[in-house]
């Protein structure tokens, strides 16, 4: 297995089997076991919009393990949007936008805004996995016909296939109630099932099943690393007996230490849920009760749990958690990696603007306690940012001297967000997969720099998403798809004139020892060391598995 680690969605994207030089004007039509699929084509591009890959989750499936079509569908018409699994609406401050600069407001908003309330469905579970923290995003978050389209140009056509899952308080609630019932993490499993479908009908598309890698940003990356190490390692299909990915691309985010899934954390947002469902007056079983609720009660509900970044401050309560009843994934991330159990820049700054009112070194302790880092003493993470010094210019955005300090100690703030949530992490996490596994990158993004935000956590996606080439975008898809054909970042240029990939510059293999990686920026590219803020990730290595979410 070969792991490319990013400092886009989650998608699984496969390299065609052949390249077809004819030109078609025809409706793309695919014919699988369950029906005839009619899509769309625009600029030689085939897409498929909205196919089914398993029962709706509603009524008495609602809060259960994804059950596979039991039904063919028949003719399919693939050329319609379709809806957003329920998710939470975000409770963004106004504040944090008047903060950032109109040319970033945009960008932030469209990665964190929600679909409005008649764009979403229970009926949701449809192929066409992405960021938003577990609690938003669809399918519909990015444009990847940018990508395709690129990789069509340079003799190195791929297939990008996203999907829908279940998320919030429909796909990540936790709690005693659901582990007794056996239906915890459903959103993980919606995409485990999305992987079979992948393995049995990617072919009929044009797509290589043998040569499939799954591909997740942020919360995707997170979903990304799990699937790495569900089952021990074993990611053979059920269905077709061959691994359901050979390589894994992880965009801002890897696999976070966190608390079972009947923590105290986990039990009180069920807890909370179901109150405001009305169903704690019904004590003998209300799961039953969740079930049967309306769907708009059940919403309402869920949207009542402090969000990602709302006025709360930072807060993340829907999360995969392992499940020590479920074989599958009964132990933290962290212990996977580290027993060698799987198949083989400036991240913070969006998420301090969630810290509005942490200014003092206390309040900071307080929020990444109850928001984040619910299993970890107060003790460990008041001396971790007791590491962290207030002067502005050490703070990140790195590089902007005393700019970007838009309120006292934001910069501070903004580098333990990123550091806790994403880089210290994302190197802890290559520092343990490395034992047991050689073929592994990562990289610095250092490109789209605004004055406040920096290259901010999702930017990557804004760039991947353009279907405007420049020298950041061609350099970071080149490396992007050769990866996928040929499970090396370097490869592309060897073999295919079309690439503009620097072959110049060879990316390094990420090693303990050594912690090189390759930092992307808009004049080209460089290999510098992953040493960042040294001392304090020391002491985060020293206590990595207590720093629990």
């Amino acid at each position: 297995m070969f792991v490319l680690s990013f400092l886009a969605a989650a998608a699984a994207v496969a390299a065609l089997q052949q390249t077809s030089s004819t030109a078609h004007t025809a409706a793309p039509s695919v014919t699988i076991p369950d029906g005839t699929v009619t899509g769309s084509r625009n600029n030689s591009i085939d897409t498929f919009l909205g196919i089914p890959y398993a029962e709706p989750p509603i009524g008495p499936l609602r809060l259960r393990p994804p059950v596979p079509l039991s039904t063919p569908f028949g003719a399919f018409n693939a050329t319609l949007q379709p809806k957003s699994c329920p998710q939470l609406l975000m409770d963004v401050d106004p504040n944090m936008f008047a903060l950032v600069p109109p040319d970033q407001q945009a960008m932030i908003s469209s990665f964190f805004s929600s679909p409005a309330p008649d764009q979403m469905s229970e009926d949701c579970l449809t192929l066409n996995i992405y960021g938003g923290g577990f609690q938003v995003g669809s399918t519909t978050s990015n444009d990847w016909s940018g990508i395709v389209s690129y990789s069509t140009a340079i003799g190195h056509p791929i297939l990008v296939v996203s999907l829908n899952y279940r998320v919030s308080s429909f796909g990540f609630l936790g709690g005693k109630e659901l582990q007794a019932d056996g239906s915890t993490n459903l959103g993980l499993r919606d995409q485990r099932l999305a992987l079979e479908w992948v393995s049995q009908n990617i072919a009929a598309f044009g797509g290589d099943p043998e040569r499939v890698t799954i591909w997740g940003e942020s919360a995707g990356a997170i979903s990304v690393a799990l699937h790495t190490a569900l089952n021990n390692g074993n990611h053979t299909s059920q269905n077709t007996g061959r691994p359901l990915f050979r390589g894994a691309i992880m965009n801002s985010g890897s696999g976070n230490p966190s608390l079972p899934i009947d923590s105290a954390p986990a039990q009180d947002v069920y807890d909370m849920v179901v109150a405001n469902s009305g169903c704690a007056a019904n004590a003998t079983d209300t799961v039953a009760c969740l079930r049967s609720v309306p769907y708009e009660t059940l919403q309402i509900a869920s949207n009542t749990v402090p969000s990602l970044l709302s006025r709360n401050g930072l807060a993340i309560n829907h999360w995969p958690r392992p499940d020590p009843s479920d074989p599958s994934f009964s132990v933290s991330p962290a212990q996977s990696f580290l027993s060698g159990k799987f198949a083989r820049d400036d991240e913070g700054t969006l998420f301090a603007l969630a810290l509005l009112n942490s200014t003092a070194q206390a309040q900071l302790v307080s929020a990444l306690k109850s928001g984040v880092l619910h299993g970890a003493p107060t003790r460990l993470i008041r001396e971790f940012v007791s590491l962290y010094s207030t002067n502005a210019t050490c703070g990140s955005p790195f590089d902007t001297g005393n700019n970007g300090e838009v309120y006292p100690d934001y910069k501070r703030n903004a580098a333990v967000a990123g550091d806790v949530a994403f880089i210290f992490q994302s190197r802890s996490y290559l520092s343990a997969i490395s034992r047991h596994l050689p073929d592994i990158w990562s990289y610095d993004a250092a490109y789209t720099k605004g004055s406040v935000l920096g290259t901010f956590h999702g930017s990557d996606l804004v760039l991947l998403g353009s279907g405007a080439p420049r020298i950041a975008y061609q350099e970071v898809l080149d490396r992007h798809i050769s990866f996928v054909y040929y499970s090396d970042p370097n490869t592309l240029t060897k073999n295919n004139n079309n690439s503009s990939m620097d072959g110049s510059v060879a990316w390094p293999r990420w090693t303990d020892a050594k912690r090189e990686m390759m930092q992307f920026n808009n004049g080209g590219v460089r290999v510098i060391k992953d040493d960042f803020r040294e001392a304090a990730y020391g002491y985060f290595r020293r206590v990595w598995g207590l720093l629990t979410i």
